[in-house]
């Protein structure tokens, strides 16, 4: 017999107070899981084991269980790894690949499952990447993080009760992943990654944003990630908003420059962006410089020709999918990877894709 005698509401890894009673001892801890009608396969004792035995020989077993963390590799045990050596490097040209990572938002669950589900997604994207990356054989690699790698839990729609991982493991899994894909990618060519502030993972208490714009946990993780690359001397440089206060930046690529915002700045639609990359020009900020500019936040692709020489792209998403948004105004975006190429001409517009990943909703 088993009596949930507590239950707490902070997401899938409160804790809740467990009794059962056994006239057999249960030796592991597996043992008392079942006995208390749980899968150990999902469920995890968190502390000691209160156990008493009373005059009639029944044991009492007391204990509190949650929900199994996912196992995720750290930061730190995957920095310690070998690295792989890089393949042979192309010569002879110039030719930049771009990448958007955007809106991963791990640890956000939806129609398309939990952090297990956007693991296994990302992984396939990865792959598919390294086959197209292996037979385009650049000569410089920019990754741009459009933002939101994280769901955090006090951004928009009300993500506390959903989530399945918490905020420190959010930021686990977040630095995992970028670790992983800048060390694949730095065996096939030089890196530039570059990272922008964003709503997801701004620092906030509720709907208020605190401190400035640099204080934004993608960036942290960055910082971090960063410190393990380089202490194996790979051949990768890190980008960020020049000072505190900025939320946008440019790279030089081959003598494009090429411009990265998140996106929350400016209402939905091509217009509302474009208006917003015209208004940089009276503030001399970093975009107003831009020739190519790569957003996110919208969770879909588009891209449009804004003059003759410049271009402004909507990078697709890799997230679990947002059913609010679908079950609200009736549309779904499809994940995918937004990936340009840039040479010494410019942009190379034959080179223009988006990887897909084959989906479906599930009912």
């Amino acid at each position: 017999m088993s009596t949930l005698t507590e239950q707490t509401t902070q997401g899938f890894t409160a804790p809740v107070a467990v009794t059962v009673e056994s006239y057999e001892p249960l030796v592991t801890d597996d043992d008392k899981l079942r006995a208390a009608g749980h899968n150990p396969k999902d469920f995890e004792i968190e502390t000691h084991v209160s156990v008493t035995r009373k005059a009639d020989g029944k044991y009492t077993y007391k204990f509190r269980m949650r929900t199994r963390g996912i196992s995720l590799p750290t930061l730190m045990a995957m920095s310690k790894e070998r690295v792989k050596p890089p393949l042979k490097q192309a010569t002879g040209y110039k030719r930049a690949v771009v990448i958007a990572l955007a809106d991963l938002q791990l640890g956000k669950v939806g129609g398309r499952g939990g952090t297990e589900e956007a693991l296994a997604r990302i992984e396939r994207f990865l792959q598919k990447l390294l086959k197209r990356l292996r037979r385009r054989k650049p000569t410089l690699i920019l990754l741009l993080d459009v933002g939101d790698g994280l769901e955090g839990f006090e951004a928009g729609g009300n993500p506390m009760g959903t989530n399945d991982l918490s905020l420190p493991q959010q930021l686990d899994a977040y630095a995992a992943v970028l670790y992983r894909w800048v060390c694949e990618l730095a065996r096939i060519s030089p890196v530039i990654v570059a990272i922008v502030p964003s709503n997801h993972a701004a620092w906030r208490n509720g709907k208020q944003t605190l401190g400035n714009p640099s204080d934004d946990f993608g960036i942290h993780v960055h910082r971090q990630v960063q410190r393990a690359v380089e202490a194996h001397g790979l051949p990768v440089t890190w980008v960020y908003p020049d000072g505190d206060y900025e939320e946008t930046l440019t790279i030089d690529v081959y003598g494009t420059i090429v411009g990265l915002m998140h996106g929350h700045q400016v209402g939905p639609g091509p217009t509302a962006a474009v208006d917003f990359w015209q208004k940089q020009t009276f503030g001399e900020q970093p975009l107003a410089a831009a020739d190519v500019v790569v957003m996110g936040h919208y969770h879909h692709f588009w891209a449009l020709d804004v003059s003759e020489r410049r271009s402004m792209f909507c990078a697709p998403t890799l997230d679990n999918g947002s059913d609010w948004f679908r079950l609200k105004g009736g549309r779904e975006t499809k994940p995918g990877l937004l990936v340009l190429e840039i040479d010494e001409n410019g942009l190379n517009e034959e080179e223009i894709a988006v990887l897909r990943d084959d989906f479906t909703l599930a009912a």
